[in-house]
């Protein structure tokens, strides 16, 4: 399955944070976050993953990098399993809005606009528009 592929794949890890610059242990320990839950498995965090694989140069890959990167070190510090979805789920919200917060960027930021058009269902107005008035 693609999440298994994504976490077998450890030439990624070293490739991404040269590539983005950020720590090898930073990229690993957002990858885990995202991909060693199975019951949390997003196809939209997959193609974000998959942008920052392929080298993807639009910010927002490295916005959604960085995002996944501090909240995973939130979730870290306050001892939540990356396993436990219970325990990520009531933690999500205030991780999520921290880590929005330290960024200073909207949730509009975090996500490719090829994704967004991709599931258009999953977007509201607000991630749809915001890459169109950026440019």
């Amino acid at each position: 399955d693609q999440r298994q592929a994504i976490l077998e794949n450890n030439a990624d890890v070293e490739w991404i944070a040269k590539s983005y610059h950020f720590t090898p242990e930073a990229v690993k320990r957002a990858k885990e976050y995202l991909f060693i839950n199975p019951d949390l498995l997003d196809s939209v965090n997959v193609e974000m993953w998959q942008l920052a694989q392929g080298g993807n140069t639009h910010p927002s890959v490295q916005n959604f990098l960085e995002h996944e990167i501090i909240e995973s070190d939130i979730m870290q510090s306050m001892q939540i399993p990356f396993n436990d979805t219970a325990a990520r789920d009531a933690a999500w919200p205030m991780a999520h809005s921290e880590t929005l917060s330290k960024q200073q960027l909207p949730p509009f930021a975090l996500f490719h606009p090829q994704v967004i058009a991709q599931h258009s269902e999953e977007f509201s107005v607000g991630f749809h528009a915001y890459w169109q008035q950026q440019d």
